[in-house]
């Protein structure tokens, strides 16, 4: 289970970002580190405008690697529904 948050690395996936905002390299959506991102809450200013915020929401509310390290791959209670 993944959530995909700006800047907290794109993994195998670096051509999407960069193709549809022109202007910036893969790079700039991670901090050149595709399995973690960007190590602070500085890295966001790479980021397009757009995501910024949602970048810094990780720092400023999911508190990101904080308490050892346990918001990365946080835990979660999920179950399958039928769709309507």
């Amino acid at each position: 289970f993944d959530l995909q948050i700006p800047g907290a690395g794109q993994g195998a996936f670096t051509s999407g970002c960069a193709a549809q905002f022109a202007g910036h390299s893969s790079g700039d959506f991670d901090c050149n580190n595709r399995y973690g991102g960007c190590d602070s809450k500085d890295g966001c200013a790479k980021l397009p405008a757009e995501l910024r915020e949602a970048c810094e929401w990780r720092y400023d509310w999911f508190h990101w690697l904080n308490h050892a390290g346990k918001t990365n791959n946080p835990y979660v209670d999920f179950r399958r529904v039928r769709c309507p």
